[in-house]
């Protein structure tokens, strides 16, 4: 079963893609995104949701690979973290 076939991309963090020692710039970037804040009181709820909306907008872009390049986590009463990604598409 293939990428294609799940419906998601991969989300790595920048970190992890130079320890697959992945070449970025072997891919094709098609976005740069922001997700804005998502609030809540459980971190691992707020990331499931992050994650959700990571493979929304890389599968309206027809991404393979989701790239986090930042993320901002904000504590106060409640949680809040915020994502910054680049999606990349294979090259042909």
């Amino acid at each position: 079963m293939g990428q294609k076939d799940l419906g998601t991309c991969i989300i790595l963090s920048i970190k992890d893609t130079k320890k697959l020692r992945i070449n970025l710039d072997e891919l094709k970037l098609v976005r740069k995104v922001e997700i804005s804040p998502i609030t809540g009181f459980d971190k691992s709820k707020i990331k499931r949701k992050l994650r959700i909306e990571i493979e929304k907008v890389a599968e309206e872009y027809e991404a393979d690979i989701a790239v986090i390049t930042a993320q901002l986590d904000i504590y106060d009463f409640l949680t809040s973290i915020n994502y910054y990604f680049n999606l990349y598409k294979y090259k042909d």
